[in-house]
């Protein structure tokens, strides 16, 4: 088996990319946040144990406040969706990604992560939902990497290697070629061609 047989370290990689950059704009977004506190609670002693600093779930706490405030801020939900996902709440980063769509509707990129929150959600699965909203963001814009990243897992699970082979293909014209993700993408497509050679095989050998 090759080192990365799916594409959820692709997606890895793009997350931990833009989480220095999320953390620094939630600064920047909520203001000075010494400025707020809450009293200690369960959430924060949970989020301590898995590496998140209290500060950062105050900062989100802030922001869930802001946001009832002005329900309009697309930036808000932006900002919020993706620190549910960072700390793992996906069904939250989901619903509040199903807000911003409303708010944004043709945004190939901001329904590629609402797909992925909503995949993480319903056990990291794509089929049902998420896949439709894969399917949408790509009639947006057929280049986003992060969906046709999806859209190649989505067909992978389904066991439809061909597609899931000829969409991680379009990623590479629009990466770098010595870059993390062109890498892990080219191992994935390896991994299902491998993978549909043995299912070819297999069928040619029940027929005889």
């Amino acid at each position: 088996m090759r080192e990365f047989r799916k594409p959820e370290t692709i997606i890895a990689v793009l997350i931990c990319l833009a989480l220095p950059a999320a953390a620094f704009a939630l600064y920047f977004f909520l203001g000075n946040p010494q400025g707020f506190k809450t009293q200690p609670d369960s959430r924060n002693d949970n989020l301590a144990q898995i590496g998140v600093s209290p500060q950062i779930a105050d900062m989100v706490s802030r922001l869930e406040q802001r946001l009832k405030l002005n329900p309009n801020d697309a930036g808000g939900w932006a900002m919020l969706a993706r620190s549910y996902h960072t700390l793992g709440r996906y069904k939250d980063a989901a619903d509040a990604y199903a807000r911003l769509v409303q708010l944004v509707p043709d945004d190939a990129e901001l329904l590629a992560d609402y797909a992925d929150a909503l995949a993480m959600a319903q056990n990291k699965s794509l089929l049902g939902e998420p896949e439709k909203i894969v399917a949408r963001a790509l009639e947006v814009d057929p280049g986003n990497i992060k969906a046709l990243t999806l859209s190649g897992s989505a067909a992978f699970d389904q066991q439809d290697y061909q597609t899931a082979v000829s969409q991680w293909k379009k990623i590479l014209p629009l990466v770098d070629q010595d870059s993390e993700i062109a890498r892990f993408t080219i191992n994935n497509i390896d991994e299902a061609e491998a993978m549909s050679g043995q299912s070819n095989l297999s069928g040619t050998s029940a027929t005889k």
